[in-house]
């Protein structure tokens, strides 16, 4: 084990390469940075996950079994594995080939992997799709066994975690390598001036940010400023949201009744507190905060939810709806926190820029699509006698096929298109797609990002001034 470590030494000669030494020191400093992005990494992760089971739980069970199942494959019968086809269908709409029957399996596809029945197994997926992994399987798994509309939840998240969230992290690694690259560049006598000055500014501009003075508030008017307050209700969203990570499927009633009761309990304290704040602040300055009006929103919707609930009110909007926005309140701890705050400013930052990128995005996956219908359409082999899932005989399926292509997942279908189209058809086609697609485009968004980080920062430097 120690001569193994000797392999270990060429590691040394790093600072000798030019620039090592300021990369390595730029990711090190870059960790507190890092963890904030972790941090809304996860709450992506468990966003999305809430956004999946509420969804997809148990749907995957459904699956057709191979010819020769003849058993009963109900809820209280669920199918030998032996039969699983691994192909999801339908129950009230089945879709299987002759032979075949639509029948529920105890354990969900890919060994219990593939799943959305808890929050922590949708995460998983969610990983699949934020690293372009053959993330399109449990799309089409779930458009068989729910509705082809499920792309409408599926997109978003390769869109926003897979494109957005995850680069952030390269982008807190590029804008920390950008500044110690001109910090290095600019050391000067200046510099330590500049730092005292820029210390002394912000001491300045600290001292009026006061509170009103007790004295001239009234008591719910001291309350509803209290930093008490405002710790308890960060307590209050964080329990919030582990309480909506809870549910999973096939949950037992009383299960399901403590997690609802808790929510509800949950519910009324932020009743309360929008209440102490209306009498605190008067409604012109409790609507007034931007903060207040996000949580004043989600406390009215939910007390839509509480009377609908309490009263068996049926109305046209789901109910579980209401709920769903509860995962609204995650922005709070914003406020609390506030290192998260300025990495989801940056993001909300670049959005006008990102709309162009994502016009432009599009702009050429429509022209890909066309291109595609135009040398492959018609031509690629039967899966099984059937046309197979991504292919450019109509409009919308080329669309699909050329996003997931641009996401990178793009190999088996290249293989379709070589034996169905020509080889060098294919192998055109799909470089340039690629080139403009997966390498350029996307990494524009990269690029976007680290340019807010950069105006974030300068600004922030503008106001110390």
């Amino acid at each position: 084990i120690i001569r193994a470590a000797r392999a270990m030494r060429p590691l040394r000669a790093l600072k000798r390469v030019p620039g090592m030494p300021l990369l390595i020191e730029s990711i090190i400093a870059s960790f507190g940075q890092l963890l904030n992005v972790a941090i809304l990494c996860a709450l992506s992760f468990i966003v999305f996950g809430i956004f999946g089971v509420e969804l997809l739980k148990g749907k995957l069970h459904w699956r057709c079994a191979a010819p020769g199942f003849d058993g009963v494959g109900d809820m209280d019968f669920p199918a030998s594995d032996e039969f699983d086809s691994e192909e999801a269908c339908n129950p009230d709409a089945p879709s299987c080939a002759d032979g075949s029957r639509c029948v529920y399996f105890e354990e969900d596809p890919g060994a219990d992997t593939v799943s959305f029945d808890s929050v922590l197994k949708a995460s998983i997926w969610v990983m699949q799709a934020a690293t372009f992994n053959d993330w399109t399987d449990p799309m089409y798994l779930s458009m068989n066994a729910y509705s082809p509309w499920v792309l409408v939840y599926f997109l978003p998240v390769v869109c926003v975690v897979g494109f957005f969230v995850f680069n952030l992290f390269l982008a807190v690694v590029y804008d920390e390598f950008k500044r110690g690259a001109e910090e290095e560049e600019r050391k000067t006598a200046e510099q330590s001036e500049e730092d005292r000055e820029a210390a002394e500014a912000t001491t300045d501009s600290a001292e009026p940010l006061l509170v009103p003075a007790a004295a001239d508030l009234s008591l719910c008017g001291r309350v509803a400023r209290s930093e008490a307050l405002n710790r308890v209700s960060t307590a209050l969203v964080v329990l919030n949201l582990v309480l909506m990570c809870m549910p999973y499927a096939d949950q037992p009633e009383e299960y399901e009744r403590a997690i609802d009761q808790a929510e509800k309990v949950i519910s009324l304290l932020f009743i309360v507190e929008m209440a102490l704040k209306l009498l605190g602040l008067g409604c012109s300055g409790y609507w007034s905060d931007k903060w207040n009006k996000l949580d004043g929103t989600i406390v009215l919707l939910t007390s839509v939810d509480l009377v609908l609930s309490a009263t068996g009110t049926k109305v046209g909007v789901n109910v579980s709806f209401f709920r769903i926005l509860r995962v609204a309140r995650m922005f709070r701890l914003m406020r609390a926190w506030p290192a998260l705050y300025q990495v989801c400013s940056a993001l909300v930052g670049s959005l006008y820029q990102i709309s162009n990128i994502l016009i432009l995005f599009l702009m050429m996956n429509v022209i890909f699509a066309l291109l595609g219908m135009q040398l492959f359409g018609g031509k690629l082999p039967l899966d099984d006698g059937e046309v197979p899932r991504q292919h450019f005989d109509y409009f919308m399926p080329a669309m699909l096929t050329t996003f997931i292509a641009m996401t990178g997942e793009w190999n088996e279908t290249f293989q379709a298109c070589a034996e169905g189209g020509g080889f060098w058809a294919a192998m055109g086609y799909f470089t340039a797609l690629l080139l403009v697609g997966f390498l350029v485009l996307a990494n524009l968004f990269v690029a976007i990002l680290a340019e807010a980080f950069s105006l974030d920062d300068d600004e922030e430097g503008g106001g110390g001034e």
